[in-house]
Parts: structure tokens; sequence; C-alpha cells
């Protein structure tokens, strides 16, 4: 009997709130805005294909989550278990970042569940996927 990969079915269920995330920052235009970064809520479409909206990773990084989520399905090479939890560590650190996520937890809303799911999600792929000796 096979067992399942747990950083796969983790990556999976962030994959899948990013997803969530980017129709919602779409929907609602909520640009992204970080400390070093603001955008308009006009350009939230457009930027989510470089800078991601303030609800999800752009585009590009989602395509890389998901080959790597598909990697780990199957055969996994040695190096990408530590690739999806370098991106799980990438997103736990914009999600702190992102004015929009601090705000939700300040002044909870109905976002909050969301973020707080991303972020428990992204913490775990980060865990996981790095500290996984092969």
């Amino acid at each position: 009997m096979t067992m399942v990969n747990p950083l796969a079915v983790i990556s999976a269920a962030q994959l899948a709130v990013h997803l969530t995330g980017a129709r919602r920052g779409i929907r609602d235009r909520i640009p992204a805005e970080l400390p070093f970064l603001r955008r308009k809520p006009d350009d939230v479409v457009k930027d989510m294909w470089v800078f991601g909206s303030g609800m999800a990773a752009p585009w590009p990084m989602l395509a890389a989550h998901l080959a790597g989520i598909l990697s780990l399905f199957g055969r996994a090479r040695p190096w990408v278990p530590r690739a999806v939890g370098a991106l799980g560590l990438f997103y736990l650190a914009g999600y702190l970042l992102e004015r929009n996520v601090r705000d939700s937890f300040r002044r909870p809303d109905d976002r909050t569940v969301l973020h707080a799911v991303a972020i428990l999600l992204a913490a775990a792929m980060a865990v996981l996927g790095l500290t996984r000796s092969d």
C-alpha cells in the first residue's frame, strides 16, 4: 500500500486556498499592498501576472506550485520537497507582510478565516518541505 505524501496534500490545499484568494482578490479588486509595494485596485487583474493580488500570489508562482504538487504526487526529485517548502516560506512571509491580511486580523471580517487557513498551510508546507531528510 502506497502512503500519500502529506506535503503534497497540504500543498494542494494551499493551492486551493490561493485560487480562492485569487478569485476573491480579482472580484473585490484587492490590490497587493506590502510595506515596499502598493498597487492600485484597478490593476488587480493585470497585476496577477507579476505582483499577485492582496489575496494571492501571481499566476506564474501558482503554476510553479502546481508543478511541484504534481511532482510530489508522482516520483518527486529530491529537491522538489525543499522547493515546495521554500515556496511555503515565501507564502508565509507574503501573508504576514500583506496589509489586508494584517487588517483582517486586527478587525476580523469575512476574509479572516481564509487568511488564517492560508497562513497555517503555508507554515506547514515550509516545515514539512524544509525539514524533510531524503
